[in-house]
């Protein structure tokens, strides 16, 4: 899901809100939740995740074209790690969704069948 998925879904389900007024909200969401790493903050959602910085410290590597030792600086990254909830909920709907393998004997025409009917039931 993009951003703008994200606002339109947004808009969609609550009609008391319009188009401009869910990009305003999820554009602020985010601006906190990028000030608040900026910061060296954690920002932790229930049932979701939390996002923190990881520091990657300075150290050598080699360019891959040319095999020339060169420096990789020191830099923080964003990591987000899923909470139990979210985990739980993805695993579910892995699972609930596997398609099964019919053999072609079975009047089917073969796995893109499947797949496709398996989607529909989505």
């Amino acid at each position: 899901m993009t951003k703008s998925e994200l606002i339109a879904r947004l808009a969609l389900r609550n009609p008391q809100v319009d188009a401009k007024d869910a990009e305003s909200l999820v554009n602020t969401i985010v601006d906190a939740m990028k000030n608040a790493l900026r910061n060296g903050d954690r920002v932790e959602i229930r049932h979701f995740g939390s996002f923190s910085l990881s520091h990657r410290k300075l150290h050598s590597s080699r360019n891959p074209k040319s095999g020339k030792k060169i420096s990789v600086p020191a830099k923080s990254v964003p990591h987000f790690k899923a909470g139990k909830t979210l985990r739980q909920r993805v695993d579910t709907l892995e699972n609930r969704h596997i398609p099964t393998i019919v053999p072609m004997s079975a009047g089917r025409s073969g796995p893109a069948e499947e797949t496709r009917a398996a989607a529909a039931t989505v």
